[in-house]
């Protein structure tokens, strides 16, 4: 009997695909579906999410499965998983009798060739054997070269099932209907055993409520009792199943079916049954509540159950919990929503293009950066908006790359509606579906046209600057040459006049001019070399030094001046000390000797000392402490403030008494810098000063030390004592000034050169070396007519002269000026004014060779 009531129950129960779902009373269609997953594809989120359990399959077996696969197979991790081969969890043959290896190799290589193949297939559990059936789709995909194949399982144990027992029910319908119909009325009689009554209501697998015609529950299976908590004895005969559903959903489907079918729904079990009085089937979403106050999701089918008149004798209710899906649903158009809010929220502008590059989808910052509207742009292929100014190169990169399903990203210049050109930042990469196959671009835009005006306007600003500084470092180079040149007639004069007998007043007087012109010259250097701290200019010359030279050279500078003022001078190097160090010595005494001046310059009674003292010591390296003490003035701490800013003394009072730029302190700061250091003041007003400062230096192996000259002695004493050292070298001098001429003249006259030759230009250079043969030549590098750097170019053109040493020699030497002189072929270089000392070291190293 209770067939024969079931026999218009046409359809599965919701285990086939559905055409509609009607979830939270809203219609949901097919599109609104697949728009649903093509945006969790999008995202990637499906994958683990996926109902049906998805592979990744390699030569050696899976290389990757999503959590519903490891849960089909029975398998606790992915590496479990990924330690089988399908053929090993596939019996030896499949349902039509063919060996499983060698079906599998077949299905495989039609994949490989069609690129999909879709197929059913037996396996059996990893963990308890199991055999189960399950639909299997293969896709082929490219990765990195490699070619695996997606494998997508939706397992078919279930359908098969509920296959079997429709199957059943159809064979029982008639004793089902002959059974109702025996009694009448639904009642406790309607409970007797069959194999269709375990099947439907005895199944754990989903619930399965009766009721009678009036609604009221007469069967409550154990299904039902698992899924929503109570026991059939709970609501036998006293619920009916719209009491344990979501009352407003109830309200909302009333609502739906009065206005679709022109009625007033009554109570809310009719609102539940009213489609399948009607003989139409209905499945839907609804929500259960459980006992225990939980919220439920089901899918429910409800069929009506008629006698042999089809007069309505109850109604069959079959559900099975969709929470899950129904939650991955929900958190799929969540996401979808999501997504829109982000797309049209984001600052980038976002363009979305099918495979012909026809424009289907465009944000706001999009509309907003282009000045279009939508309108005007879907459907639309992008080209509308190119300006023409885009190197063709950029386009055909790009579409090299999208050819090739890689991602690319560059600068496109556009135009906005207005007409104005755009620079946009631009990447666009491709859109793949499930099958691995690219359906769209996706194309991410920034504009970019402030930020590439203001990077021009940075450009140009530095342009400027360096221009400037380039300025600024020629106009102190002439400035140099210039100043230099007429100071070095003073001061070779004044100590050419010194070396004659003279009334002692006189002697006074050029000792004077003598001493102020190399103070000028100090101030002059000071002033460059700050220019060239400031301009990055300045580097360090390390090589091997002594600091016991060091000292001896810096007691001979100030002991007069110190004894002079009634000074105590101590320069006190600890015994631990190493001897030999490398470093920038020049530099390091010159830093030495701006402390130790101030020092002097600012104490007007008892001692200024320079004490040396190690700090750290290993076989490599030593540290060391440079401190200059004295007892002077003091410095309070507002003037400190002062003490290393530029062209700054510590006040107005300081600027009255003592001379000087301002600039020692600063230059010493930044040459200590250089070092790796930090120039440190300690100072009480009227008691004392300290300017401390630690160096890390390596120190010199032995074999370096060779090549360590000593200090020599003054520049007078040697114009005296060194009047044989050029005996017998002929020297050709380029020079056109009159009096540089004269005091070289004589200084190397004193010096014991007995053939001297001199050239205005670099012209007359050459035509020097025409007519005689000369041992050396030093050149002038600003000079008319031809300047001593191409004088240089033409000499070593000429075979004989390829190692005649050429010493440049010039008012005004900067780093660059260096290095010209190298590229031109001079052999080294030396400044004006002359130093005996230092002429006589570079004429002995290269006459030597």
């Amino acid at each position: 009997m209770l067939n024969n009531l079931l026999k218009r129950l046409r359809k599965p129960l919701a285990l086939e695909p559905i055409p509609a779902l009607k979830m939270a009373g809203e219609d949901i269609s097919q599109s609104t579906l697949d728009e649903l997953l093509n945006a969790k594809t999008r995202l990637s989120a499906i994958y683990n999410a996926s109902f049906d359990a998805i592979s990744m399959l390699g030569d050696d077996g899976f290389i990757e499965g999503n959590r519903a696969a490891m849960a089909l197979f029975g398998c606790a991790n992915l590496d479990e998983f990924c330690r089988h081969h399908p053929i090993d969890l596939s019996p030896a043959t499949q349902a039509c009798g063919t060996d499983s290896k060698t079906l599998s190799q077949h299905y495989i290589d039609l994949t490989l060739k069609n690129g999909s193949c879709r197929f059913e297939w037996l396996y059996h559990r990893a963990d308890n054997g199991i055999v189960f059936v399950t639909e299997v789709m293969l896709s082929s995909l490219e990765v990195n070269g490699a070619t695996i194949i997606q494998c997508v399982h939706h397992d078919l144990t279930g359908r098969r099932k509920t296959e079997a027992n429709l199957a059943t029910k159809k064979k029982k319908n008639k004793a089902l209907k002959k059974t109702l119909y025996e009694q009448a009325l639904f009642n406790s009689k309607f409970k007797e055993t069959s194999v269709l009554q375990d099947a439907i209501f005895n199944s754990h697998s989903f619930s399965s409520i009766a009721t009678d015609a009036q609604g009221v529950i007469q069967i409550f299976n154990v299904g039902a009792e698992a899924m929503l908590g109570y026991s059939a004895a709970e609501v036998i005969n006293i619920f009916t199943p719209a009491y344990l559903s979501d009352q407003n959903e109830l309200n909302a489907r009333a609502d739906i079916l009065s206005q679709e079918f022109g009625v007033t729904i009554s109570s809310g079990f009719e609102a539940l049954v009213y489609k399948a009085a009607l003989g139409i089937e209905d499945i839907y979403e609804l929500t259960y509540l459980c006992k225990n106050g939980t919220r439920l999701l089901a899918q429910v089918s409800v069929t009506a159950l008629r006698d042999e008149n089809a007069a309505i004798i109850g109604y069959l209710l079959i559900g099975i919990d969709h929470t899950e899906q129904t939650t991955i649903k929900i958190a799929a158009r969540q996401q979808l929503k999501t997504l829109s809010l982000a797309l049209e929220q984001s600052q980038s502008g976002v363009m979305i293009a099918d495979l012909n590059n026809n424009i289907e989808y465009i944000n706001q910052a999009f509309i907003n950066s282009l000045g279009y509207i939508r309108e005007d742009i879907i459907g639309q292929n992008p080209r509308r908006v190119i300006s023409g100014k885009t190197i063709e190169k950029t386009y055909v990169d790009m579409w090299a790359a999208l050819n090739e399903g890689r991602a690319w990203q560059g600068e496109l210049i556009n135009l906005n509606k207005q007409g104005e050109e755009i620079v946009e930042q631009t990447w666009i990469s491709p859109i793949r579906q499930e099958d691995g196959t690219i359906s769209h671009y996706l194309s991410v835009k920034d504009n970019i046209t402030e930020r590439k005006q203001k990077d021009a306007e940075l450009i140009a600003a530095k342009e400027r600057s360096e221009n400037l500084a380039k300025t600024k470092t020629q106009f102190l180079a002439n400035m140099s040459h210039e100043i230099r040149t007429p100071m070095n007639a003073i001061i070779g004069f004044s100590e050419l006049a010194l070396l004659e007998d003279m009334p002692p007043k006189v002697n006074d007087y050029l000792q004077n001019i003598n001493v102020a012109s190399n103070h000028l010259l100090i101030i002059l250097n000071d002033i460059l070399d700050l220019s060239k701290l400031e301009a990055g200019q300045m580097g360090l010359n390390l090589g091997p030094f002594s600091l016991y030279d060091l000292q001896t050279t810096l007691y001979n500078l100030f002991s007069n001046t110190a004894q002079s003022k009634g000074l105590v001078l101590n320069i006190d190097i600890a015994s631990d000390v190493p001897d030999y160090l490398i470093g920038d010595s020049i530099r390091l005494r010159q830093v030495l000797i701006n402390l130790l001046g101030n020092g002097i310059k600012f104490t007007s009674q008892g001692t200024v000392a320079l004490n040396i003292s190690l700090q750290h010591f290993d076989d490599q390296q030593a540290k060391l402490l440079f401190a200059v003490t004295d007892s002077g003035i003091g410095i309070t701490l507002e003037q400190q403030a002062k003490l290393f800013l530029p062209f700054s003394q510590v006040d107005d009072g300081y600027t009255r008494n003592y001379e000087g730029t301002g600039l020692g302190l600063v230059i010493s700061q930044d040459l200590v810098q250089l070092m790796g250091s930090i120039i440190k003041v300690e100072s009480y007003l009227g008691i004392s000063s300290c300017f401390s400062f630690e160096l890390q230096l390596p120190i010199a192996p032995l074999s370096t030390l060779a090549g360590i000259e000593t200090p020599s002695s003054t520049v007078q004493s040697a114009l005296r004592t060194e009047t044989a050292a050029l005996n017998g070298i002929k020297i050709l001098v380029a020079e056109d000034d009159g009096l540089n001429q004269i005091i070289i003249r004589q200084v190397l006259k004193h010096l014991g050169a007995s053939f001297i030759m001199m050239a205005n230009n670099g012209s007359e250079v050459l035509s020097a070396l025409e007519q005689d043969d000369f041992d050396v030549v030093l050149m002038d590098l600003h000079m008319p007519i031809m300047n001593g750097y191409d004088a240089a170019i033409e000499i070593r053109k000429l075979r004989r002269y390829a190692q005649l040493p050429i010493i440049a020699l010039s008012a005004g030497i900067t780093d660059e000026d260096k290095q010209r002189c190298m590229a031109a072929g001079m052999n080294d270089v030396m400044a004006k004014p002359i130093n005996v000392e230092v002429l006589l070291s570079i004429l002995a190293q290269w006459l030597k060779q």
